[in-house]
């Protein structure tokens, strides 16, 4: 396996659809999802990839569909329509549930309005 680090601004992204209870939404497509089948990533995004429910280490409430993606700046991903993004709350825990990715350290917590948002080094494990 080889290894990189990346760093950026942790956001947690998911479906917002107003008065629809998770489990009644339907597919809400993908957060860079310009149309149907095209996925169209900003240029402000070093990664992302789906939250899944056996991920350790995020204190955000739990979404279906939800996704953390990191970020250049400081400033909220530009996401598809339906789509929020709030700062991601990671623990020093925080590892996927293939333990393929994990925190290396949080390098800053910026002060927002919404929350912490934090600066931080991932450790993305490739097969």
């Amino acid at each position: 396996m080889t290894s990189k680090t990346i760093r950026g601004f942790a956001w947690y992204t998911y479906p917002s659809i107003f008065g629809i209870e998770d489990s009644d939404a339907a597919d809400p497509g993908h957060p860079f999802g310009r149309s149907p089948g095209q996925v169209v990533v900003p240029e402000e995004v070093v990664y992302y990839r789906p939250v899944h429910p056996d991920d350790s280490g995020i204190i955000n409430e739990r979404q279906a569909n939800s996704y953390l993606i990191l970020t250049k700046t400081l400033h909220h991903p530009r996401v598809s329509d339906g789509w929020e993004s709030d700062p991601a709350s990671l623990t020093g825990t925080f590892k996927t549930a293939d333990g393929l990715v994990k925190l290396g350290r949080i390098v800053e917590h910026h002060k927002r309005h919404s929350g912490d948002l934090l600066e931080c080094e991932l450790k993305i494990e490739s097969r």
